[in-house]
């Protein structure tokens, strides 16, 4: 009998583990799918451009008509689909790259508008991190966000922005996100508050402790009644 079990066990182990492949191939497919559509908006933006360019040839001698066509174009790429994306070239290579683009999935799958700028002078700045520094900052940026992810989703505006970029002495990372104005506003970004039931909100404790331990790093938190803004700030 108790081989039967075994046997049993083994069979719904071994069915557990497909489904969880099946389900990582289906997220991974659906990752190269987005890759893959991102590919053909450049093909088609690259086309786009070649005849911008001649355009832009013909305003050469009107000052005024080249700087309002310019403006329309830079309206459009700030506006434009896959803006978010594009800005994931400003990050090297990695781990931090790989976290924006999940965390950015995540906020588009949850209907979440997101606004993602990175200022081209953090890709030296993230390069360079130690070890320890770079493994701390990836840990405090994913349970930000996520934070970030769960307020803005229970809130009417469904908006969240993150900035990198270098100011003065310190590297700048701002995560802000809508919220509504109720009364646990003061309480979110609380060392061991959440708004997801017991067994959860031990993603501040976690930062506490890295803050303890890694003085390199400081948190600033604000709030306005209708944002929670969260700053990230790392001693260069």
């Amino acid at each position: 009998m108790i081989y039967i079990f075994i046997c049993i066990f083994i069979i719904m182990l071994l069915l557990f583990i497909i489904i969880k492949i099946n389900s990582k191939n289906k997220y991974l497919s659906k990752i190269l799918s987005n890759y893959e559509n991102i590919i053909n908006d450049q093909g088609k933006k690259n086309h786009e451009f070649n005849n911008q360019l001649l355009v832009i040839q013909g305003y050469i001698n009107n000052k005024q008509k080249l700087k309002e066509y310019l403006n329309t174009i830079i309206d459009e790429c700030r506006t434009g689909q896959h803006f978010e994306i594009r800005q994931l070239a400003h990050l090297p290579q990695g781990g931090i790259k790989n976290l924006i683009y999940c965390k950015y999935k995540k906020m588009e799958d949850k209907k979440i508008k997101s606004y993602i700028y990175i200022h081209e002078d953090v890709k030296d700045v993230i390069s360079n991190l130690k070890i320890k520094d770079y493994k701390d900052l990836t840990k405090i940026l994913g349970i930000l966000i996520d934070n970030a992810i769960d307020a803005a989703s229970i809130s009417k505006e469904k908006e969240i922005s993150i900035d990198f970029k270098i100011d003065d002495k310190y590297f700048v990372i701002n995560i802000t996100n809508s919220i509504d104005n109720d009364e646990n506003i003061k309480n979110i970004g609380s060392v061991g508050y959440t708004t997801k039931g017991k067994g959860h909100g031990f993603g501040m404790m976690i930062i506490r402790d890295i803050l303890k331990n890694n003085n390199k790093y400081e948190l600033v938190t604000e709030n306005t009644t209708n944002t929670f803004s969260q700053t990230v700030l790392f001693d260069i």
